[in-house]
């Protein structure tokens, strides 16, 4: 058993994360969940391309 803790931001769309919730072993009776949305760097780099884009249109 791997000691991880999981992304609890349901909503977001980098779904290959090793840390998404979907990513959680369903078997386990306990799974800890934290919201890395604030600190992912991937998720922030996203969200800048995001905003990036709607900037150019």
């Amino acid at each position: 058993m791997s000691d991880i803790t999981y992304c609890a931001y349901s909503n977001c769309p980098l779904k290959n994360c090793s840390r998404h919730i979907t990513k959680s072993d369903r078997k386990s009776k306990y799974v800890s969940v934290c919201d890395f949305a604030p600190t992912c760097r991937d998720y922030l780099y996203y969200v800048l391309k995001e905003v990036e884009k709607d900037n150019e249109r």
